[in-house]
């Protein structure tokens, strides 16, 4: 069954983050667009009340879902690693 239409696979405050999250995306080959309320760049400060959408084709979705998943959990992984790297530097020097 072949999907149409459009679905939000992020929501943010910010338009800059949702310019990351659409490289990301269409570094994998995936086309991604912004939505968002901010009256026609009249009132950019209606982005941060109504938010900033990713969406992509709804064919697309899980892929992207996927996409992103494995960023936020590589991103976080990366944080953990470095606090694990400082506390054995830390006992090594207690040593």
């Amino acid at each position: 069954m072949v999907q149409l239409g459009f679905v939000i696979v992020r929501e943010s405050l910010h338009e800059s983050e949702a310019q990351v999250i659409i490289a990301l995306l269409e570094s994998e080959g995936i086309e991604a667009v912004i939505d968002e309320d901010d009256a026609g760049d009249m009132l950019p400060s209606l982005e941060e009340a109504t938010g900033v959408r990713v969406l992509v084709a709804a064919a697309d979705a899980v892929r992207a879902e996927e996409i992103l998943e494995d960023y936020e959990n590589e991103e976080g992984g990366e944080d953990d690693d470095e606090e694990e790297d400082d506390d054995e530097e830390d006992d090594e020097g207690e040593e």
